[in-house]
């Protein structure tokens, strides 16, 4: 009878509520998210010091055809920017997430803020490469520098993403990313001959299995 008295309570307390875990899974999503969106900041400045550089006065004399190879070179190295990021941060936020957080508002909050820090890198690359373009062009407009000459270059060599489909290399990344921890993650806790089924078979919020 008293281990009985003993053991009733430990089996009540055995899991957190509900209402907890589903805090927690806001939270993981919400911080999954904001992460992401820090992490477009070192991607942009990244993208910026990687990305290739043109010479302006090529371009002023040539047009179009002095920037087109490494203009098609700045989307690539966007787009294996992006790969990576979303490679490695996913791998973390997966290893550091309890497994009763769920698996819905986590992955959520994964996918859209590496959707949105895909726009956040866009804006600090062209911050940190347009400025001195534009200093430059102020200087040329004031010593006779047409003013529709100025745009075309401006236009010519302006930091920015020909090929918007690579927004979406992040999320796609990322999901894929998940997928495969989860397959890895399952094979791992294939119950072993003899072993219980149903104790091998709970795995971790990021198993997107059934």
């Amino acid at each position: 009878m008293n281990a009985d008295a003993v053991v009733a309570p430990a089996s009540g307390t055995s899991g957190p509520p509900r209402a907890e875990d589903r805090r927690l899974a806001a939270a993981v999503g919400g911080g999954a998210l904001v992460l992401w969106l820090l992490a477009g900041i070192p991607l942009g400045l990244l993208w910026a010091h990687l990305g290739p550089r043109v010479d302006v006065i090529a371009v002023a004399a040539d047009g179009e055809l002095s920037a087109a190879v490494p203009l098609f070179t700045n989307d690539l190295v966007f787009g294996a920017l992006a790969l990576a990021f979303a490679v490695v941060l996913t791998a973390v936020v997966l290893v550091l997430t309890p497994a009763r957080a769920g698996r819905l508002l986590p992955l959520v909050g994964l996918v859209l803020g590496s959707a949105l820090a895909g726009f956040v890198a866009l804006r600090v690359g062209q911050h940190v490469r347009l400025a001195p373009l534009d200093a430059f062009l102020g200087r040329a407009r004031a010593q006779g520098l047409s003013a529709a000459d100025a745009a075309l270059v401006r236009h010519t060599v302006g930091f920015r993403l020909r090929a918007r489909s690579l927004y979406l290399v992040a999320p796609a990344a990322t999901a894929l990313t998940a997928r495969l921890i989860g397959l890895l993650q399952e094979r791992r806790q294939r119950p072993a001959p003899g072993e219980d089924p149903a104790a091998a078979s709970a795995g971790p919020w990021w198993w997107l299995g059934a």
